[in-house]
């Protein structure tokens, strides 16, 4: 198995600055690093952390397109499979370890 977790692929500055921190740089903030495509073709799943409500910074509408494209199935937390299957991914939530839902 081979992750590829919170994938960002936006060209460098495609996305607006936070307006919330008074953060003026556009995001992201460099270009993936050569050879990082070619790296990414071997992913086998995809892992998104967290995507609640102001965490656009753990998947973009690049990475997501990316993921639907290779239908690579993605781990994530129970509470964000429904807004990321609703985005065309395939969610493979994960139960917590600890603790109760």
């Amino acid at each position: 198995m081979r992750l590829l977790v919170d994938p960002m692929l936006a060209a460098k500055d495609a996305i607006p600055p936070v307006r919330l921190f008074k953060y003026r740089a556009r995001n992201p903030t460099v270009e993936l690093p050569e050879g990082a495509l070619d790296l990414m073709e071997t992913a086998t799943h995809g892992l998104i952390t967290h995507f609640q409500k102001g965490h656009f910074d753990h998947l973009d509408r690049a990475g997501a397109r990316w993921l639907r494209g290779r239908y690579l199935p993605i781990l994530c937390t129970q509470k964000d499979a429904d807004v990321l299957s609703k985005k065309g991914l395939q969610t493979l939530p994960l139960k917590r370890v600890f603790g109760e839902d």
